[in-house]
């Protein structure tokens, strides 16, 4: 007879978080089949009933008196081993509870019975039917392109291609022209026929070469894919997932983004149709649940998605693929603060399975552990079809402001555009600053428009003319006078997106123009129809933040126009200089890729500073080498960790006080620990949204003990109430930011 446990162990989900353990609970024997390892459950605590996952079962409990389990709640996933696994580690690494590990792998919501809608062209349809449709309505016209490239795909996914309604999609149902049906019935008009793979280039083959062992069967292994912009790191993406699913395996492929991710997938469902899932935070909850139970029950072996599909409950999981794994938006900046590629190598781990991580320009933590041997560096330096990679050219702004030239645009890029607009080629323009200008000041007393609820100032918008905070959302008119000195003279400083295109327009009235930023993509389907505006060429030129230098792949575009490099490299934060290489290479990147050569025009006060030469250059070995020399004189990462210690409150003497409380227990304990101390202080951002913020930084080189550490302070300072009411501690291990 087999042996059944009599306990599980229960990780509660209790609104305050402050039990971060697990409770025993009595198994009924009725329950005894349902209750296992990753279910959710329904039990008593205390005098309220609350959910929670089950964790561990057990013969003993370690309390006389146990409480039974009251239900298993019906219509959720359960958490795979390998996924409770990785949950653990997650807690452990991260310092936050398990139960909030575990209720961020799946989404919470009323689970409908109907099952996901695909849809296709009705086979019987006329080209007449199709071109009247096409005609009468733009809309109805998109889904039906989409169909025609694709033969069949998830309802959601259409109209989010098409950037339609639910109605376009009916009409055209309605007049015969599509037809939907669940999953299991969706048939696509033709036999879908997979994109052929392009033969390889030299480079490909020797890193595919490298890659395949891994693959069948499965092995952990790491592989950095270094690959210059315009490479092709994408097909080697392609080709190892194309082997891991011939041989019966599941792989998950993770881009930075939301807005690429829409364009990028059509790659992965022209090579494998519809065996491709998307997971990303733009699905509905239904939309989502019924993705992930194709994904767990093994029917979908192409798992595409933003960071959070990295929890993918794929049972026959044998890859995992992280593209531009550099970027910090892999990064949650909500508990649990998790970065998605540390996340994806510990599952890889669990999972003895290979990852590859693909970037032109690595993070120096990746790089620097490649270099150490503990990944498998895999280099691609040039681009394919031999095509050359763009010539950086650089414009000395003080030479342009001596000769009286006070525009957003140096004399040299006015050229090119020029150039470009009558040879009918396109640019990208780049200023990672949105609105017209970052701040608006008096010019008698130096006085800045702060937010009224946040310690940063507003951003003026001339369109609107109004001020807006990008912390909190707040909005002022624009005052006549100075509120200090009452002075006429308040005036906008610097320069943003808005601005740019209304100097654009202003030198160049018969340029068509396209603005990409998160103020012109607010609502859904915005960023898919500028960028198929801008493919279509119905536009020459684009302006746009950080957004156009990520995965844009236009063949069009011969210029790039960096407006104001000096903006990224002087920001107070040690891992600036990697960013602006990381963003000017990656935006650099998106000029010549098609027949035509790329021309790319850097603006900068600062011409001679080594993280430009080396963008001019091409050379990321040249930046690598200065940047990780400084980093190990300073004794930043990769050769140490930072672990912040963030106090949040009402009042800011609260907070002050309590971050004393804390520095001053973890003088006490530390003892010989190695860990340098840094702070309490204010944050460089020190209230948003009316809650102030103080820090302590740790930095060191043993993770472990420093977790241990903070962690004993905190518990012993929470334990005896030394801390005041109303405070809120976020800890961030390796933060990206220090804002």
């Amino acid at each position: 007879m087999e042996h059944r446990a009599a306990y599980a162990q229960v990780v509660v989900e209790i609104a305050d978080r402050k039990v971060d353990r697990p409770f025993h609970y009595y198994i009924p024997p009725e329950l005894k089949e349902a209750v296992q390892p990753g279910v959710r459950v329904l039990v008593p605590f205390g005098h309220r009933q609350l959910e929670g996952y089950v964790i561990g079962l057990a013969d003993q409990a370690d309390v006389s008196e146990v409480k039974p389990i009251l239900a298993v709640v019906e219509g959720e996933l359960s958490i795979q081993p390998e996924l409770l696994r990785l949950a653990r580690w997650m807690a452990v690494y991260y310092m936050c509870p398990l139960v909030t590990v575990l209720q961020a792998f799946f989404p919470r919501g009323k689970r409908t019975k109907q099952k996901e809608l695909w849809c296709y062209l009705e086979p019987s349809a006329t080209v007449e039917q199709l071109g009247l449709a096409k005609k009468r309505a733009p809309k109805q016209g998109a889904i039906i392109d989409i169909l025609q490239q694709f033969g069949s795909l998830p309802v959601g996914q259409v109209l989010k291609l098409a950037d339609a309604d639910r109605r376009s999609l009916m009409s055209l149902v309605d007049k015969g022209v599509v037809v939907i049906r669940e999953a299991e019935a969706a048939a696509p008009a033709q036999e879908e026929v997979p994109e052929k793979p392009p033969r390889l280039t030299a480079a490909q083959a020797r890193v595919m070469e490298e890659i395949r062992p891994k693959l069948v069967p499965p092995q952990y292994e790491v592989f950095l894919l270094h690959g210059v912009t315009g490479s092709g790191k994408t097909e080697i993406y392609l080709q190892s997932l194309a082997q891991a699913v011939e041989a019966g395996y599941q792989g998950i492929v993770l881009f930075p983004e939301i807005s690429l991710t829409t364009h990028l997938v059509e790659r992965f469902y022209r090579r494998f149709g519809r065996q491709v899932a998307v997971l990303h935070s733009g699905l509905s909850v239904g939309e989502r649940l019924a993705t992930l139970d194709r994904i767990s029950s093994g029917q979908v072996p192409v798992v595409v998605g933003t960071r959070s599909a990295v929890f993918a409950p794929a049972p026959k999981l044998g890859l995992i693929i992280l593209d531009e794994e550099h970027e910090t938006s892999y990064r949650q900046e909500a508990v649990p603060k998790y970065h998605a590629r540390e996340v994806a190598i510990a599952r890889a781990f669990i999972h003895k399975i290979p990852v590859i991580l693909g970037s032109a320009t690595p993070s120096l933590e990746s790089y620097h552990r490649a270099r150490q041997g503990k990944y498998k560096l895999l280099v691609m330096e040039e681009r394919v079809e031999q095509k050359h990679l763009p010539q950086v050219l650089v414009t000395d702004m003080r030479s342009e402001l001596k000769e009286g030239n006070a525009s957003v645009f140096g004399k040299l890029l006015q050229e090119k555009l020029q150039e470009r607009l009558e040879s009918k080629e396109q640019a990208i323009l780049f200023l990672n600053r949105r609105g017209y200008a970052n701040l608006f000041h008096c010019r008698d007393c130096g006085q800045v428009i702060k937010c009224a609820r946040c310690d940063v100032s507003l951003t003026y918008y001339a369109k609107q003319h109004c001020l807006k905070c990008h912390y909190c959302g707040y909005v002022r008119p624009v005052p006549a006078a100075c509120p200090v000195c009452g002075s006429s003279r308040v005036r906008p400083l610097g320069a943003g997106t808005e601005k740019v295109e209304q100097e654009l327009r202003r030198l160049f009235p018969e340029a068509k123009v396209v603005r990409l930023d998160s103020d012109t993509v607010g609502r859904k389907g915005d960023y898919y129809r500028l960028w198929e505006m801008f493919q279509r060429r119905e536009a020459d030129v684009m302006i746009g933040t950080q957004m156009v230098a990520k995965g844009l792949d236009f063949p069009g575009v011969t210029l790039v126009g960096v407006i104001l490099a000096d903006q990224m490299l002087n920001f107070p934060d040690f891992r600036a200089r990697e960013r602006t290489f990381q963003l000017l290479t990656q935006v650099a990147g998106r000029a010549g890729r098609g027949s035509r050569p790329g021309e790319v025009v850097i603006q900068t006060y600062v011409p001679e500073d080594p993280t430009i030469q080396a963008v001019v250059r091409h050379n990321y070995r040249e930046f690598f080498a200065q940047e990780v020399h400084l980093r190990q004189l300073l004794n930043y990462p990769p050769f140490s960790h930072i672990l912040r210690i963030l106090v949040l409150g009402p009042d800011e003497e609260m907070c002050e006080t309590g971050s004393k409380e804390i520095a001053d227990q973890i003088n006490y304990y530390r003892g010989a620990v190695d860990v340098t101390l840094f702070g309490p202080a204010p944050a460089p951002v020190t209230k948003i949204n009316n809650v102030y913020r103080w820090q302590l930084l740790l930095k060191g080189l043993d993770l472990k003990k420093m977790r241990h550490l903070v962690g004993a302070s905190l518990r012993e300072v929470a334990t005896k109430g030394r801390l005041p009411r109303g405070l809120r501690i976020n800890l961030d291990v390796d933060p990206l930011g220090m804002l």
